[in-house]
Protein backbone atom coordinates (compact mmCIF):
# COMPACT_ATOMS: atom_id res chain seq x y z
CA UNK A 1 0.00 0.00 0.00
CA UNK A 2 1.31 3.40 -0.58
CA UNK A 3 2.40 5.40 2.98
CA UNK A 4 -0.05 8.44 0.93
CA UNK A 5 -3.26 6.55 -0.46
CA UNK A 6 -4.67 4.81 2.54
CA UNK A 7 -8.37 4.24 2.27
CA UNK A 8 -11.19 3.90 4.92
CA UNK A 9 -14.90 3.34 5.25
CA UNK A 10 -17.49 6.32 6.90
CA UNK A 11 -20.82 4.85 8.23
CA UNK A 12 -21.44 6.71 11.36
CA UNK A 13 -19.60 10.41 12.03
CA UNK A 14 -16.69 9.63 9.90
CA UNK A 15 -19.62 10.21 7.08
CA UNK A 16 -19.60 13.70 7.80
CA UNK A 17 -16.55 15.33 6.06
CA UNK A 18 -15.86 17.65 8.89
CA UNK A 19 -15.56 15.18 10.94
CA UNK A 20 -12.99 13.61 8.81
CA UNK A 21 -11.07 16.93 9.01
CA UNK A 22 -9.67 16.12 13.02
CA UNK A 23 -6.70 14.42 11.18
CA UNK A 24 -6.16 18.16 10.81
CA UNK A 25 -4.39 19.93 13.68
CA UNK A 26 -5.66 23.02 13.93
CA UNK A 27 -9.49 21.62 14.40
CA UNK A 28 -10.47 21.45 17.93
CA UNK A 29 -12.60 18.85 19.85
CA UNK A 30 -16.42 18.68 19.59
CA UNK A 31 -17.44 18.56 23.06
CA UNK A 32 -18.91 21.86 23.57
CA UNK A 33 -21.41 20.60 20.66
CA UNK A 34 -22.87 18.02 22.31
CA UNK A 35 -22.78 20.43 25.80
CA UNK A 36 -25.17 22.70 24.19
CA UNK A 37 -27.51 20.61 22.39
CA UNK A 38 -27.32 21.53 19.27
CA UNK A 39 -29.91 20.10 16.73
CA UNK A 40 -30.00 19.77 12.74
CA UNK A 41 -30.25 23.49 11.60
CA UNK A 42 -28.60 25.02 14.17
CA UNK A 43 -25.76 27.66 13.68
CA UNK A 44 -22.86 25.30 15.53
CA UNK A 45 -23.26 22.16 14.93
CA UNK A 46 -20.89 21.93 13.19
CA UNK A 47 -17.08 23.86 14.15
CA UNK A 48 -16.06 26.28 12.16
CA UNK A 49 -12.87 25.36 11.99
CA UNK A 50 -13.67 22.30 11.09
CA UNK A 51 -15.74 23.65 8.22
CA UNK A 52 -12.92 25.58 7.04
CA UNK A 53 -10.71 22.87 6.98
CA UNK A 54 -12.68 20.84 5.20
CA UNK A 55 -13.56 23.78 2.41
CA UNK A 56 -9.82 23.79 1.91
CA UNK A 57 -10.12 20.47 0.95
CA UNK A 58 -12.48 20.82 -1.44
CA UNK A 59 -10.61 23.15 -3.29
CA UNK A 60 -7.69 20.29 -3.65
CA UNK A 61 -10.41 17.90 -4.35
CA UNK A 62 -11.79 19.94 -7.29
CA UNK A 63 -8.56 21.32 -8.65
CA UNK A 64 -7.17 17.96 -8.43
CA UNK A 65 -4.33 18.48 -6.52
CA UNK A 66 -1.85 15.70 -5.28
CA UNK A 67 -2.53 14.53 -2.25
CA UNK A 68 -6.12 15.79 -2.06
CA UNK A 69 -8.88 13.71 -0.57
CA UNK A 70 -11.58 11.99 -2.50
CA UNK A 71 -14.73 11.17 -1.21
CA UNK A 72 -16.75 7.84 -3.32
CA UNK A 73 -20.50 7.60 -1.45
CA UNK A 74 -21.13 4.00 -1.67
CA UNK A 75 -23.02 0.57 -0.68
CA UNK A 76 -22.06 -2.03 1.28
CA UNK A 77 -23.34 -5.31 0.91
CA UNK A 78 -23.08 -7.59 4.10
CA UNK A 79 -23.16 -4.94 7.09
CA UNK A 80 -26.07 -3.94 8.94
CA UNK A 81 -25.45 0.01 10.96
CA UNK A 82 -27.08 0.13 14.25
CA UNK A 83 -27.01 2.45 16.97
CA UNK A 84 -26.06 0.23 19.25
CA UNK A 85 -22.83 1.64 20.82
CA UNK A 86 -22.99 3.69 24.43
CA UNK A 87 -21.59 6.66 24.20
CA UNK A 88 -20.19 8.84 26.98
CA UNK A 89 -22.29 12.03 26.05
CA UNK A 90 -25.53 10.24 25.94
CA UNK A 91 -27.28 7.82 24.09
CA UNK A 92 -25.81 5.52 21.85
CA UNK A 93 -23.44 6.02 18.47
CA UNK A 94 -23.59 4.13 15.98
CA UNK A 95 -21.87 0.51 14.89
CA UNK A 96 -22.08 -1.90 12.25
CA UNK A 97 -22.34 -6.16 12.28
CA UNK A 98 -21.47 -8.65 9.80
CA UNK A 99 -25.55 -9.60 8.30
CA UNK A 100 -25.48 -11.32 4.78
CA UNK A 101 -28.62 -10.29 4.50
CA UNK A 102 -28.27 -6.35 4.94
CA UNK A 103 -26.52 -3.55 3.24
CA UNK A 104 -25.77 0.04 4.45
CA UNK A 105 -24.51 3.21 2.36
CA UNK A 106 -21.25 5.21 3.62
CA UNK A 107 -18.80 7.00 1.62
CA UNK A 108 -14.76 5.67 0.92
CA UNK A 109 -12.53 7.66 2.05
CA UNK A 110 -9.20 8.10 -0.36
CA UNK A 111 -6.18 9.73 -0.11
CA UNK A 112 -5.28 9.37 3.51
CA UNK A 113 -1.35 9.71 4.61
CA UNK A 114 -0.05 7.01 7.14
CA UNK A 115 -0.22 9.79 9.98
CA UNK A 116 -3.39 10.38 9.11
CA UNK A 117 -4.63 7.34 8.82
CA UNK A 118 -3.05 6.72 12.32
CA UNK A 119 -5.05 9.52 13.73
CA UNK A 120 -7.91 8.24 13.08
CA UNK A 121 -7.22 4.69 14.49
CA UNK A 122 -6.54 6.76 17.11
CA UNK A 123 -9.44 8.48 17.19
CA UNK A 124 -11.68 5.77 16.96
CA UNK A 125 -10.36 4.19 20.04
CA UNK A 126 -13.70 2.19 20.69
CA UNK A 127 -13.37 -0.05 17.11
CA UNK A 128 -10.97 -2.35 15.33
CA UNK A 129 -10.21 -2.42 11.87
CA UNK A 130 -11.56 -4.86 9.69
CA UNK A 131 -10.84 -5.16 5.89
CA UNK A 132 -13.49 -4.67 2.98
CA UNK A 133 -14.07 -7.17 0.01
CA UNK A 134 -14.44 -5.00 -3.24
CA UNK A 135 -17.00 -7.08 -4.83
CA UNK A 136 -19.24 -6.31 -1.56
CA UNK A 137 -18.86 -2.15 -2.53
CA UNK A 138 -20.30 -0.55 -5.09
CA UNK A 139 -20.48 3.69 -5.80
CA UNK A 140 -23.56 5.34 -5.76
CA UNK A 141 -22.30 6.75 -9.05
CA UNK A 142 -20.92 4.92 -12.13
CA UNK A 143 -17.97 6.98 -13.11
CA UNK A 144 -16.36 6.72 -9.56
CA UNK A 145 -16.13 3.11 -10.34
CA UNK A 146 -12.47 3.47 -11.26
CA UNK A 147 -11.31 5.88 -8.48
CA UNK A 148 -13.02 2.80 -6.20
CA UNK A 149 -11.46 0.00 -7.87
CA UNK A 150 -8.01 1.99 -7.97
CA UNK A 151 -8.69 2.70 -4.18
CA UNK A 152 -8.97 -1.46 -3.54
CA UNK A 153 -6.06 -2.46 -5.95
CA UNK A 154 -3.69 0.07 -3.84
CA UNK A 155 -4.10 -1.65 -0.94
CA UNK A 156 -7.20 -2.70 1.93
CA UNK A 157 -9.53 -0.51 2.08
CA UNK A 158 -10.79 -0.75 6.40
CA UNK A 159 -13.63 0.30 8.31
CA UNK A 160 -14.13 0.64 11.57
CA UNK A 161 -16.16 -2.52 14.02
CA UNK A 162 -16.60 -2.83 17.49
CA UNK A 163 -17.42 -4.85 19.83
CA UNK A 164 -20.97 -6.64 19.09
CA UNK A 165 -23.10 -4.85 21.95
CA UNK A 166 -26.72 -4.22 22.16
CA UNK A 167 -27.63 -1.00 23.87
CA UNK A 168 -31.37 -0.33 25.40
CA UNK A 169 -30.39 3.99 24.41
CA UNK A 170 -32.02 5.76 21.87
CA UNK A 171 -29.54 7.49 19.77
CA UNK A 172 -27.99 10.63 20.53
CA UNK A 173 -29.95 13.33 18.68
CA UNK A 174 -26.87 15.50 18.28
CA UNK A 175 -25.09 13.02 16.68
CA UNK A 176 -27.41 11.88 14.32
CA UNK A 177 -28.30 15.36 13.83
CA UNK A 178 -24.93 16.25 12.71
CA UNK A 179 -24.45 13.08 10.52
CA UNK A 180 -27.60 14.67 9.00
CA UNK A 181 -25.37 17.56 7.47
CA UNK A 182 -23.50 14.83 5.91
CA UNK A 183 -26.23 15.37 3.01
CA UNK A 184 -25.82 19.31 2.80
CA UNK A 185 -22.03 18.37 1.80
CA UNK A 186 -23.18 15.79 -0.40
CA UNK A 187 -25.59 18.15 -2.17
CA UNK A 188 -22.57 20.27 -2.75
CA UNK A 189 -20.23 17.45 -4.14
CA UNK A 190 -23.05 15.52 -5.78
CA UNK A 191 -26.41 17.08 -6.06
CA UNK A 192 -28.95 17.79 -3.90
CA UNK A 193 -30.76 14.71 -5.79
CA UNK A 194 -28.42 11.74 -4.65
CA UNK A 195 -28.03 13.67 -1.04
CA UNK A 196 -32.22 12.79 -0.73
CA UNK A 197 -31.38 9.53 -2.17
CA UNK A 198 -28.46 8.40 0.47
CA UNK A 199 -30.26 10.17 3.34
CA UNK A 200 -33.55 8.37 2.53
CA UNK A 201 -31.57 4.91 2.57
CA UNK A 202 -29.81 5.72 5.66
CA UNK A 203 -32.76 5.96 7.76
CA UNK A 204 -34.04 2.92 5.84
CA UNK A 205 -31.28 0.73 6.39
CA UNK A 206 -30.20 2.04 9.43
CA UNK A 207 -31.48 0.34 13.15
CA UNK A 208 -32.13 1.57 16.68
CA UNK A 209 -34.10 0.60 19.70
CA UNK A 210 -37.64 1.18 19.35
CA UNK A 211 -38.69 4.78 20.68
CA UNK A 212 -39.96 3.60 24.17
CA UNK A 213 -36.71 2.51 24.98
CA UNK A 214 -37.44 -0.92 26.34
CA UNK A 215 -36.17 -4.00 23.82
CA UNK A 216 -38.59 -6.55 22.84
CA UNK A 217 -37.11 -9.93 23.54
CA UNK A 218 -37.18 -12.62 20.80
CA UNK A 219 -39.29 -15.55 21.49
CA UNK A 220 -36.52 -18.36 22.84
CA UNK A 221 -38.19 -21.18 20.83
CA UNK A 222 -39.40 -19.88 17.27
CA UNK A 223 -40.44 -23.60 16.25
CA UNK A 224 -42.97 -22.97 18.94
CA UNK A 225 -44.38 -19.97 17.71
CA UNK A 226 -47.24 -19.69 15.09
CA UNK A 227 -46.02 -16.73 13.00
CA UNK A 228 -45.03 -16.38 9.45
CA UNK A 229 -41.64 -17.67 8.27
CA UNK A 230 -41.41 -13.77 7.74
CA UNK A 231 -41.12 -12.77 11.18
CA UNK A 232 -39.11 -15.81 12.29
CA UNK A 233 -36.40 -14.77 10.42
CA UNK A 234 -36.75 -10.74 11.57
CA UNK A 235 -36.86 -11.94 15.13
CA UNK A 236 -33.85 -14.44 14.18
CA UNK A 237 -31.70 -11.63 12.42
CA UNK A 238 -32.39 -9.05 15.21
CA UNK A 239 -30.00 -9.78 17.51
CA UNK A 240 -32.21 -11.42 20.49
CA UNK A 241 -34.54 -8.40 20.48
CA UNK A 242 -36.25 -6.62 17.95
CA UNK A 243 -35.26 -3.13 16.13
CA UNK A 244 -36.61 -0.12 14.45
CA UNK A 245 -34.75 1.14 11.28
CA UNK A 246 -34.45 5.20 11.76
CA UNK A 247 -37.23 6.26 9.96
CA UNK A 248 -40.00 4.24 11.23
CA UNK A 249 -39.15 5.74 14.55
CA UNK A 250 -38.91 8.94 13.10
CA UNK A 251 -42.71 8.01 11.79
CA UNK A 252 -43.82 7.44 15.27
CA UNK A 253 -42.45 10.08 17.25
CA UNK A 254 -44.35 12.48 14.61
CA UNK A 255 -47.45 10.48 14.78
CA UNK A 256 -47.26 10.76 18.70
CA UNK A 257 -46.33 14.34 18.57
CA UNK A 258 -49.50 15.12 15.85
CA UNK A 259 -51.45 12.73 18.29
CA UNK A 260 -50.86 15.19 21.00
CA UNK A 261 -51.28 18.12 19.48
CA UNK A 262 -54.58 16.94 18.66
CA UNK A 263 -55.40 16.56 21.91
CA UNK A 264 -54.34 19.74 23.31
CA UNK A 265 -55.98 21.52 21.27
CA UNK A 266 -59.24 19.65 22.16
CA UNK A 267 -58.66 20.61 25.27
Amino acid sequence: MSSENYSTAGFGSLFLPTSLMRVDDTVGDVDSIYDEDRKYGDEGLLRSSAVESWAYEEKKIREGSDGAKKIIPAKIDGLQRRYSLDSDRGGAMLDVERDEDSWMNAVIVTGLSEEEKEELDSSEENYSTEELDMENVTPYLDEQSEELYDAFEEGEVQIYIGDRKVSNRSRNQTYHDRIHTVMDFIGEMYGEELAEEIWQEFRETTYETPIAGVPREKPRALGQIDAPDIVKKAWKNQSDRWLNTVEENDRAKEAFGKLMEHNLLEE
